[in-house]
């Protein structure tokens, strides 16, 4: 593919050897390696490809070689179609472009979606993978693909949309089975397919690939408000003029590892120990109206965040719908 784009005198290679399988960092790392080169004007060697394929048939730098362009290219090709090329280049200074803000109460709900436990049964799960021509997805891309599938509408297509999923245990049950894997049996027998949906970000990339978004894609995990978190960072992407529209997909599934913080929670359980939520946000003059309030909420419907007023509110349709903040978790102590 390269040779085909680019010629026979393109110079590249992969930084993934010096630096080690970093996940979400290593899109960053690599794009600040690729501004390095191009400002000391040499590539960096492709290090232990003494002994390259026959099948390639360009071959990567082994060696630092003089670069005499002002652009590079740097590509993340990631799990489940998670992928991005930038293209950087050295330019003058110019004046800085006027862009618009959009004012904050004029960024409004366009559509939301509520998955309750046992949600979505097996037959809505198989056409949802038979639309997407998808198999093999674990529990917690099921209930995120889910939510953001029923509000795709929406999002029109995915131009401009900004994806934020968010999560407090993640893909616990695939990592912990990819973990017992490793430990019983040989690599070769390993399932790749495990390993690529224990990540993070592995269900944005689900949403991304079906829902054809290409806007900023962002994972939230944590315990106390990560929705909260997202439904603030969607807004001010908005209020920057930085997307047209935010898809907000929260979800948390149940296993040995939800179970057992669960039983360590003092406060705040929520109602649903397994779900997902989605949320559009827009600035369309017929959406529900959107603010944010300090006070605290009375429960959370999922352990990510959601508080249950606020999903109550959207199901009664309401004109302005009021998000407020969750009471942080308590725990027993251990020891």
């Amino acid at each position: 593919m390269l040779k085909r784009l680019f010629g026979n005198d393109l110079h590249f290679h992969s930084t993934k050897a010096m630096t080690g399988h970093t996940l979400g960092a290593a899109g960053t790392i690599e794009l600040a390696l690729t501004t390095l080169m191009l400002k000391l004007q040499k590539t960096a060697p492709s290090l232990r490809c003494s002994t390259p394929s026959d099948e390639i048939a360009m071959l990567p730098d082994a060696e630092p070689v003089a670069i005499p362009g002002n652009a590079a290219l740097s590509t993340s090709l990631a799990f489940g179609g998670s992928n991005t090329a930038l293209i950087i280049k050295k330019m003058e200074p110019a004046e800085p472009l006027e862009q618009k803000d959009v004012p904050e109460d004029k960024i409004t709900i366009s559509a939301f979606a509520s998955l309750q436990a046992g949600d979505p049964t097996p037959q809505k799960m198989l056409e949802i993978c038979r639309k997407y021509g998808l198999r093999r997805l674990d529990r917690i891309t099921q209930l995120s693909l889910a939510a953001a599938d029923a509000v795709a509408d929406a999002v029109c297509g995915g131009k401009n949309v900004a994806l934020i999923t968010v999560t407090s245990y993640g893909p616990a049950v695939t990592t912990c089975k990819v973990l017992d894997d490793i430990l019983d049996f040989p690599e070769e027998e390993i399932l790749p397919t495990g390993f690529s949906h224990s990540v993070l970000n592995a269900a944005a990339s689900y949403i991304g690939t079906c829902l054809k978004i290409h806007g900023p894609t962002f994972a939230i995990a944590g315990f106390e408000d990560p929705f909260r978190e997202a439904v603030e960072l969607g807004r001010d992407l908005l209020a920057g003029n930085r997307c047209s529209k935010v898809l907000i997909v929260a979800a948390d599934e149940e296993g040995i590892i939800s179970r057992a913080a669960e039983k360590l929670r003092t406060s705040s359980a929520p109602v649903f120990t397994e779900g997902a939520f989605a949320l559009v946000l827009g600035t369309e003059e017929n959406g529900a109206k959107l603010t944010l309030d300090d006070t605290i909420a009375g429960e959370r419907l999922l352990s990510c965040g959601v508080p249950a007023d606020f999903a109550d509110q959207l199901k009664q349709g309401v004109g302005q719908i009021t998000l407020r903040k969750l009471e942080k978790p308590l725990w027993k102590a251990l020891f």
